[in-house]
């Protein structure tokens, strides 16, 4: 039979025939330009397949039946020599299976691990000793607490009341402000890995471990912390490790799908289970004035040139307690060549002249950059030369 009613026939490609014959594993013969194949050669193939079942390379398949070729399968010497090949090939697979059984092992310890983590997952909520910090964004009045579910001090679902009727809602342990609620379109954080330089990334890594560097060296207290991002979390996470037990540490995200998300994460970090989130917009926040001890303020040029950075930093800092730290940083293009609306907030002089205008007693200043790539969702930062400006200063007491 012919090449192609060979291959049909032993449900294998031509081109593996073809391999197969360059390799003289099958030695069919040729008519003219034809290959003709007999039984023999389906014996041949059969041997093959069965010994390839067994996980004998090409090679071995190629030097056993050479031998075989020479001394006849039915020959001691072939028998013994065969012998050998599959006491070496037993021996192999049994080193195999011992270092597969050690993967699967710790594979399936991983499983249960992580398996035991999503069903434990810690329940975070409003802290009930954390009521007493809140305040109607909008009158100023003091709030209502109704219907509320309570689970290990704190409140997972509820209404907050105020005189004004602007209340607000408590649902899976978020506060709502249903006028604020808006859908970003951020990239997720896979997308954004694969569409932006390493050395991009890296840099946004360095100047927050430069800013958490100086919160630990310094003398900061630290009983509410409040982050302002322009993508929530993304500082906290990489903070967690050193968020000390008794802080109450403040998420304000108006896109209510990623806050959602950012608390389940959080919920598998069992050291810590003091929050509060808050779907809010960022200067319309239901905090007290001098409630904050630290104000951590990441990345956020964007949504200063949304509110007017004069109006965000003022908010901002009437939050911060007298004697409280204001964390900050922020990006700036050293060149401002984009036309862009706001683009003219992406510059140094303007921060720091907005900076000046709230009662802050500078303590570290520092410029980082410029970075040399960017990607997709960073167009425009190496012509524009985009930079950070870290700031660290204290709110001078009245």
């Amino acid at each position: 039979m012919r090449i192609g009613a060979f291959a049909k026939k032993h449900n294998i490609s031509v081109d593996t025939v073809r391999y197969y014959l360059d390799l003289q594993l099958l030695l069919a013969e040729k008519d003219g330009a034809q290959y003709r194949f007999t039984e023999e050669d389906s014996k041949d193939l059969k041997e093959i397949m069965e010994l390839k079942k067994l996980k004998f390379s090409l090679g071995e398949i190629q030097k056993i039946l050479t031998y075989k070729r020479l001394a006849s399968n039915k020959a001691i010497d072939f028998k013994e020599h065969f012998m050998e090949f599959l006491e070496e090939k037993k021996r192999e697979l049994l080193s195999k299976k011992e270092e597969l059984d050690e993967i699967l092992n710790f594979i399936n310890g991983k499983i249960e691990e992580v398996d035991n983590e999503l069903r434990n997952l810690n329940v975070l909520g409003l802290p009930i000793r954390a009521l007493d910090k809140l305040i109607c964004p909008y009158c100023k009045g003091e709030f209502d607490l109704t219907e509320g579910q309570i689970e290990h001090n704190m409140i997972i679902s509820g209404k907050l009341n105020c005189k004004c009727n602007s209340n607000l809602y408590i649902e899976n342990g978020i506060i709502i402000d249903e006028k604020a609620i808006a859908k970003k379109n951020l990239p997720t954080k896979k997308e954004y890995y694969e569409k932006t330089s390493p050395k991009f990334i890296n840099f946004l890594f360095k100047s927050m471990t430069n800013i958490i560097n100086i919160i630990n060296d310094e003398d900061v207290k630290k009983d509410y912390i409040l982050e302002v991002s322009h993508c929530c979390g993304f500082f906290l996470m990489n903070y967690i490790p050193y968020l000390p037990k008794d802080s109450t540490f403040i998420i304000v995200e108006q896109d209510l799908n990623r806050l959602k998300n950012l608390k389940y994460d959080l919920g598998l970090h069992h050291h810590h289970d003091k929050f509060i989130f808050l779907c809010f917009d960022y200067n319309n926040l239901p905090l007290r004035e001098n409630s904050i001890d630290l104000i951590l303020d990441c990345f956020t040029s964007s949504i200063h040139s949304k509110i007017g950075e004069d109006r965000l930093f003022k908010f901002l800092n009437s939050l911060l307690k007298p004697g409280g730290k204001y964390a900050g940083i922020y990006s700036y293009y050293a060149n401002r060549n984009l036309d862009s609306s706001g683009i003219e907030y992406y510059c140094k002089e303007r921060l720091l002249e907005a900076i000046r205008t709230i009662n802050l007693n500078k303590i570290y200043i520092k410029e980082e950059g410029p970075v040399e790539e960017g990607g997709e969702f960073n167009p425009g930062v190496v012509e524009n030369k985009y930079s950070n400006l870290i700031y660290f200063g204290k709110k001078v007491a009245n």
